[in-house]
């Protein structure tokens, strides 16, 4: 069944812009005011840079598939925006509505009029890839396969990807081949103790008194609140877990990504507690956050200079640029995105936080806060966290329904015997 979700209401002004777009072609300097005019509108409807991305396009015997990236691994902002982008044209096109292309390009691109009419023989699967995302277009109609092709060969000469408009016999793999765990022990903690530990060294697993639903928040990189189905022994059970690579090629491991690692954690579990899930597109209770009425607060990071050492090195109360220290009611970071402010405080308030600043830049950011938590001890003169925001950055959290990718359990048993 495909799920068909809310567009934005900023589609309204979308919509406008690319109708009155499309009675007021462009005109002057031809390909290059063309394409920069698909750069600029593509910036604006899809809300990260073309310059931070890269788009590709490929076509398959049975669809294609859209594929958006950050060009820089340490990008997260253009990462989680990329995500959100591809979730909602996903739902979007899943409805036949494809007013953000035409808005984008300026015109109605081929193939649109029939994946329209065709809509319902054609599946857009959204996927998340380690710097982005890709949406697989599916279909067993002949017309609405000549349809698609068209409509991704002209993606591929409008965007100027470079990607070739043959058909290839298979989806790109974005898949690697990585070592799995060869030996695991795993036991029951019924310590009661309220200490966690986890830790993944270069060629092992090891975690202390964590239940399950925590190790799914780091293998799926997902966060706790939005694994759903999951009760019983499998919501509150503990456990020690160890785990080791036996066989293993150091020079492999040492190149492993983050996803790479997290992919052999899910592997573990889906062996060992014989895990089974699928992610699915839900619209749920988030917080949007905007810039306050009062102005922001933030002053933007300036890069360190290339010639000095020292620059390079400077820190913020001890923490280095790109890091961050946490405490119960503090945060400090320097020279971060806001990105890593939306995901702190989405764990503090147990709800997605979308940021709809627009803010692309890098930021100190120093924030104090007060709990009505009785074990967590707090200065008595902080605000409550949602003051704190405000008053300290000049940002403002405002209760909003958006599309939220949740973790959905199908089956899960007792982890077998060691």
């Amino acid at each position: 069944m495909k799920l068909i979700l809310s567009t934005c209401l900023a589609l309204v002004s979308v919509t406008a812009y690319a109708q009155d777009t499309m009675q007021h072609p462009a005109h002057g300097d031809g390909a290059d005011k063309h394409a920069a005019g698909v750069d600029m509108r593509g910036d604006h409807a899809m809300g990260f840079s073309h310059e931070t991305s890269r788009h590709h396009f490929g076509l398959l015997p049975d669809g294609g598939i859209i594929q958006v990236e950050a060009l820089s691994d340490t990008d997260t902002a253009t990462r989680d925006q990329i995500r959100q982008h591809l979730m909602h044209i996903a739902a979007m096109f899943n409805g036949g509505n494809f007013d953000i292309p035409m808005f984008i390009h300026g015109t109605v691109p081929p193939g649109v009029p029939t994946m329209k009419e065709k809509h319902a023989e054609i599946t857009y699967s959204y996927a998340p890839l380690e710097r982005g995302g890709v949406v697989k277009i599916t279909t067993h109609d002949p017309v609405a396969l000549k349809a698609v092709h068209d409509f991704l060969e002209f993606q591929i000469a409008d965007h100027r990807t470079g990607d070739s408009a043959e058909h290839s016999p298979t989806a790109p793999s974005v898949e690697v081949k990585v070592p799995a765990y060869d030996v695991v022990v795993i036991k029951p903690n019924r310590s009661g103790s309220r200490a966690i530990s986890a830790d993944t060294g270069e060629d092992t697993y090891t975690a202390t008194n964590v239940s399950l639903k925590m190790m799914m928040q780091n293998a799926y990189d997902t966060k706790i609140d939005l694994i759903h189905e999951l009760t019983g022994w499998a919501d509150s059970a503990r456990f020690d877990v160890q785990a080791k690579i036996v066989e293993s090629n150091a020079a492999v491991i040492a190149k492993l990504t983050p996803e790479q690692r997290r992919s052999m954690l899910r592997q573990l579990l889906e062996e060992r507690f014989q895990l089974k899930v699928h992610k699915q597109i839900e619209t749920l209770p988030v917080y949007e956050m905007t810039i306050a009425k009062g102005g922001l607060k933030l002053k933007e990071v300036e890069p360190p200079k290339l010639d000095s050492e020292l620059d390079a090195h400077k820190t913020l109360d001890g923490v280095e640029r790109g890091n961050m220290k946490m405490g119960s009611t503090q945060l400090i970071a320097h020279d971060v995105g806001l990105s890593l402010l939306t995901s702190v405080l989405s764990h503090q308030l147990h709800r997605t936080v979308l940021d709809k600043t627009a803010l692309r830049g890098k930021y100190d950011l120093v924030l104090n806060w007060s709990t009505d938590d009785p074990s967590v001890s707090t200065e008595s003169s902080a605000p409550i966290l949602f003051t704190a925001l405000e008053e300290q950055m000049g940002l403002k959290l405002q209760p909003a329904k958006g599309e939220v990718e949740t973790l959905i359990v199908d089956h899960v048993e007792q982890p077998r015997e060691n």
